[in-house]
């Protein structure tokens, strides 16, 4: 892998999610939300479990805000982040793992994704200057 990012020095805190930053996503879980998910209407009642694995090497980031994304949708979802911030990734490589109501999976799943490729399109490009 052609990526090389160094591990910090101190442990990265978690994000704060504002009362800004949740609104923010909360308008966009609506957006793209439209007049619903007929998918998710499929699965109400049933329970799901779901894993982010990434297609390209790169550098992840946004698995904090994917988290906080699922959890507006449904609280009872539960995500764990395998990868932290800024950490250097190869094809393959597990960054998330979820499980809850598999209407909230699949409900919040395009917000999610977009905001973590976006990011972390954007910290693999920063990695490679």
């Amino acid at each position: 892998m052609g990526l090389m990012w160094p591990a910090p020095a101190v442990a990265i805190p978690p994000l704060a999610i504002t009362p800004a930053l949740q609104q923010h996503l909360q308008t966009w879980l609506q957006e793209d939300m439209g007049r619903g998910d007929l998918s998710a209407a499929a699965l109400q009642g049933c329970c799901g479990q779901a894993h982010w694995i990434s297609k390209a090497d790169g550098v992840f980031c946004g698995g904090q805000l994917a988290a906080a994304v699922f959890g507006l949708m449904d609280s009872g979802v539960t995500t764990q982040v395998l990868v932290n911030d800024g950490e250097a990734i190869s094809a393959g490589t597990r960054l998330l793992e979820l499980e809850g109501p598999a209407a909230a999976l699949v409900g919040a799943e395009r917000t999610a994704l977009n905001l973590a490729m976006r990011l972390s399109g954007i910290a693999t490009a920063t990695a490679a200057l």
